[in-house]
């Protein structure tokens, strides 16, 4: 739908890496997709999410995102000790890659080049995150600390492992990056 708006989309995470870095998709559970959009589209998209049927999430918003909740999802979650496909997501629709420590630092990754993004062969009409931006941005989600668990290390291990692999991850390149976003 947002595609249909001319709204280019990129995935920040998640489904970006449970489709480019797990051995499965389903090798990386999840509960919300990460989109970002242009931050001057953001009301357009939110319109667009409105008509087909989603709603806010009240209290969601920060100054870099809205959580939205597809019509005729489950209120509950079918198990409280595994991610089940029946549960309940969101979409996250993002207009920053900048992330905020919900009133404490904020990490201005927006101030970096932003690489080309990468296509996603399973997922044709998004793209997500290219390096050095993917694993900054993945690091500082998960250096939140009530974010981090051992499915985000994985995923920056994962990520490492086949963008160094492939020769996309500079890391000489990923220091000076990190040094332009402190």
């Amino acid at each position: 739908a947002l595609a249909n708006a001319g709204i280019a989309c990129t995935l920040l995470k998640g489904m970006h890496t449970a489709f480019g870095y797990f051995p499965e998709p389903a090798a990386r559970p999840m509960s919300d997709i990460d989109l970002l959009v242009p931050a001057g589209l953001v009301a357009t998209a939110q319109e667009v999410l409105v008509a087909r049927g989603y709603t806010r999430m009240l209290g969601s918003h920060n100054r870099f995102r809205t959580t939205w909740i597809p019509p005729d999802v489950p209120g509950v979650p079918r198990s409280l000790s595994l991610t089940h496909a029946g549960d309940p997501y969101s979409v996250d629709l993002h207009g920053s890659v900048d992330r905020d420590f919900q009133g404490g630092r904020i990490v201005p990754l927006s101030r970096l080049p932003r690489p080309a993004d990468r296509r996603l062969d399973a997922l044709a009409c998004v793209a997500g995150l290219g390096q050095p931006l993917l694993l900054l941005y993945l690091a500082a989600h998960a250096s939140a600390l009530r974010s981090l668990n051992l499915l985000r290390l994985v995923e920056l291990v994962l990520v490492i492992r086949k963008d160094e692999a492939g020769g996309e991850l500079d890391w000489d390149r990923l220091l000076a990056a990190a040094r332009t976003a402190e």
